[in-house]
């Protein structure tokens, strides 16, 4: 919903632009050059997000290797430690999981 917003936010500005006073269809000609960039990252970090708790799972089954001591486990609690650890990497995981544009 956030990206959409910002999507729509960005649309407006430029319409407002291209058919305003200053009839300048600069804005509204990059739309796409300016809001693919963060639709690309929020989506790779859906993907990432999904994989990092879905790898695991097979047929909702926890397979031998996600298992307590296991790699995917360790991988797991690895990102866990750092969203609980880190200031820094849990805003930013914040502003990525709400898909805030951060520039």
């Amino acid at each position: 919903m956030n990206l959409a917003i910002q999507d729509a936010v960005e649309l407006a500005h430029g319409l407002i632009e291209c058919f305003g006073p200053g009839n300048d269809h600069r804005r509204l000609s990059a739309y796409s050059r300016t809001r693919l960039p963060h639709i690309w990252r929020t989506h790779a970090f859906s993907s990432w997000h999904l994989h990092l708790i879905l790898t695991s799972l097979q047929d909702g089954q926890e397979p031998p290797a996600a298992m307590p001591g296991g790699f995917a486990h360790g991988l797991r609690q690895g990102w866990i430690s750092a969203l609980q650890n880190d200031p820094l990497f849990a805003r930013w995981f914040a502003h990525a999981y709400a898909g805030v544009d951060a520039d």
